[in-house]
């Protein structure tokens, strides 16, 4: 794992655990500093994210890891339910799902917002 991406994944599994140990409905909501568009919101073991893609993105959900798609609607947004439950394999997900689903880039900076739904 390269630096960059362990340093995301590291910060943003500190929030995680914050989120997943807090009370049902908290939601964090991280974008990509400098790029509204490029936002992603996770709580209660669902995430549910921007997406740029026109068709259902199945490989990449699966490549990514263990996810159930749970809606869809091209080029506006995807939310699926992960398998995962731990901070640090979730903010994995996430931050692979930035660089590959939403073209973040490698090194990526994010702003994260936490708040009660």
């Amino acid at each position: 794992m390269n630096d960059a991406r362990a340093d995301i994944i590291a910060s943003m599994a500190e929030i995680l655990t914050r989120v997943m140990e807090g009370p049902k409905g908290l939601c964090v909501t991280f974008t990509v500093e400098g790029a509204a568009d490029r936002w992603l919101q996770f709580v209660d073991d669902q995430v549910n994210m921007a997406s740029f893609a026109d068709s259902q993105p199945d490989a990449l959900v699966a490549e990514l890891g263990p996810a159930v798609i749970i809606s869809f609607q091209p080029r506006q947004h995807l939310t699926v339910t992960l398998a995962a439950r731990d901070p640090e394999t979730v903010a994995a997900w996430i931050h692979d799902y930035f660089v590959r689903g939403l073209d973040a880039g490698e090194g990526f900076r994010f702003d994260a917002a936490i708040e009660q739904l």
